[in-house]
């Protein structure tokens, strides 16, 4: 439902995703917004600023409101809530669990369903990455977006729903919720949503292998973030855009791409480690083993500045599955294998199945590089993978053949 004047020229673009323009409309409107409701003016401007990506000034904004607004409900639930996710892509795990209760209790008190459905998206988003056994969280996130009764946390739920089957390699299933999530945006159009639709499916596309359709959605992301305003979108398709054109060879434009948000200075952590990642997969790919090599070892220098609670099952796994296919490459199949050794133990922590499959494959490459054949021979005949990426059935495949196994 559009705002009330004056609010209309914040909130209507605000509530269709474009933050960028809602965030110039409050700055030109500063001095009379503050003085018809100050609260209001001051989580607008903290959500807006997080929005955008400038979260430094998001956080100064939130912390210096929350100080002010002490009795007002809704305005500590929506500060707090902008204070957890902050917190959550700087990768402190245990200020942004606070943060998202707090928000929770304010939301409970206030009696605002649209706010507690929100702030228990929160608590998915923050669980789902980075815990296991986060499953029983989701069925209270789905009882309050369903009393909610709005049409975007219903897309925001199958948009988390996706990267969760999609990180599980379950890649109907995220298209499933992808799709869902498309449908319900016909009627109540947000670009920022819009965009976010586009990123899940270029990952399940780059995931499938389907290179082609996976740039073509990572530039509509790309163009979506850039329409709304929100950065992560935009450096997220950047990073997506960069894995696809490595999948079609094009490997000067994908370095390109990765090496844009590698330099682009971003808090997010897992932003910075994905663009790590790519960068090192993609020269890799092109036999530049030595400049890889430099760029993974930039992985522990970034991590010293994380958080020392920092925990993300995308990163523990992702980036040490890149540098044992590195050291694999480089011939060190003794170091490779000491690094697979703590990638299977995170990933039986994890109880993450498909990323040990991942892990025993470049095991048994390693064996059959060691002309241990019988060893991987036996490897090979354990493992039962499903929903396998384009690159590991080839892979498989490969070692089969390479193992005289016969298929």
């Amino acid at each position: 439902m559009p705002s009330s004047l004056p609010w209309a020229r914040v909130e209507d673009p605000m509530s269709e995703g474009r933050f960028r323009d809602a965030l110039s409309a409050l700055v030109s409107d500063s001095a009379p917004l503050r003085r018809l409701d100050l609260a209001r003016h001051n989580w607008l401007e903290a959500e807006l600023l997080y929005q955008c990506g400038d979260s430094r000034r998001a956080m100064k904004a939130a912390t210096s409101a929350l100080r002010v607004h002490t009795g007002n409900l809704d305005c500590l639930a929506r500060l707090t809530y902008v204070l957890a996710m902050i917190a959550f892509e700087a990768g402190d795990l245990i200020v942004s669990s606070r943060e998202i209760h707090r928000s929770q209790t304010f939301a409970e008190a206030a009696g605002n369903k649209y706010l507690l459905s929100r702030a228990q998206l929160g608590v998915l988003r923050i669980y789902s990455q980075s815990r296991p056994g986060w499953l029983p969280v989701l069925s209270a996130v789905r009882r309050a977006v369903a009393s909610s009764g709005e049409i975007h946390q219903l897309v925001e739920l199958r948009l988390q729903l996706a990267q969760a089957s999609a990180s599980g390699q379950s890649l109907n299933e995220a298209r499933g919720h992808l799709l869902a999530a498309n449908n319900l945006l016909k009627g109540s159009p947000n670009v920022w949503l819009q965009g976010r639709i586009h990123l899940g499916l270029s990952v399940a596309d780059n995931l499938a292998g389907d290179a082609r359709s996976a740039a073509e959605q990572s530039n509509l992301a790309i163009a979506s973030g850039e329409e709304s305003g929100h950065r992560r979108t935009l450096l997220g398709g950047r990073i997506n855009l960069a894995h696809a054109l490595l999948l079609l060879s094009r490997f000067d434009e994908a370095r390109s791409e990765a090496s844009s948000v590698f330099s682009s200075d971003s808090v997010d952590v897992d932003i910075s480690l994905a663009a790590i990642d790519c960068l090192a997969n993609v020269l890799i790919a092109a036999g530049q083993l030595s400049e890889a090599e430099e760029i993974l070892n930039q992985t522990a220098i970034v991590r010293e500045g994380f958080p020392s609670n920092y925990e993300s099952r995308w990163a523990d796994l992702t980036i040490r599955h890149t540098k044992i296919r590195l050291l694999q490459s480089l011939g060190r199949w003794g170091a490779a294998d000491v690094e697979l050794d703590c990638a299977l133990e995170l990933s039986h922590v994890y109880k993450d199945d498909f990323w040990s499959s991942r892990l025993k494959l470049l095991r048994a490459r390693g064996y059959v590089a060691m002309e241990r054949r019988r060893e991987a021979g036996d490897l090979l005949s354990t493992l039962e993978i499903t929903h396998e990426t384009l690159n590991d059935l080839g892979q498989r495949i490969a070692l089969v053949a390479a193992a005289d196994l016969g298929t």
